[in-house]
């Protein structure tokens, strides 16, 4: 389950200070180098189990480029999908309800024993 994963294939540019402040949140520059290192996107061919991959066309933080690079690279085991006018995490309690329902849909028949 990933929720508006950014794959970081933009260039990174990390502030002076060590920290970056989104959304009243202060993050270390190392989360942001890390994230950009793991090459998300390019490993997305290695990941068998399945998957279910939210993407919103209105992420204040994960650009077209990086929502294109994980499209690219899904698997026929990837199920993703992209809501058109969504922001990153600040979601309405009815669209956080839906994105909740439909990975609970996605898990239960995916992983049915």
């Amino acid at each position: 389950m990933a929720w508006v994963p950014d794959p970081n294939v933009d260039e990174i540019e990390l502030p002076d200070s060590g920290y970056d402040e989104e959304g009243g949140q202060l993050v270390q520059v190392s989360f942001w180098q890390e994230a950009h290192t793991a090459n998300v996107a390019e490993k997305l061919h290695a990941i068998t189990a399945p998957m279910y991959i939210v993407q919103c066309t209105d992420d204040e933080y994960v650009s077209p480029e990086n929502r294109q690079a994980v499209q690219k690279n899904a698997q026929p085991n990837h199920h993703v999908e992209t809501f058109s006018g969504y922001k990153h995490s600040a979601w309405t309690y009815n669209q956080a309800e839906d994105i909740i329902d439909r990975s609970v849909d996605f898990l239960v028949n995916s992983f049915q024993l």
